[in-house]
């Protein structure tokens, strides 16, 4: 950031550096435990709907059944 005399000239200048290495590695570990999350629940809904076409061909199985009495 500049500093200007009175004439609108340029007497010194500063930086602030910050260290933001911290932060990054809370993103990067943020954003990896995110996406094994989100691998975790694709891999329960895929199995959540392969049980429900198992119930359902069950379902379907027991309606189908000649009626002996059992159900």
């Amino acid at each position: 950031m500049p500093i200007n005399d009175d004439e609108d000239r340029s007497k010194r200048s500063f930086a602030v550096i910050t260290d933001i290495t911290e932060q990054k590695l809370a993103e990067d570990t943020l954003q990896r435990t995110h996406d094994e999350s989100e691998l975790r629940v694709a891999a329960r809904t895929s199995k959540l709907a392969q049980v429900a076409k198992y119930v359902q061909e069950i379902e379907q199985w027991v309606k189908d059944w000649p009626s002996v009495g059992i159900l």
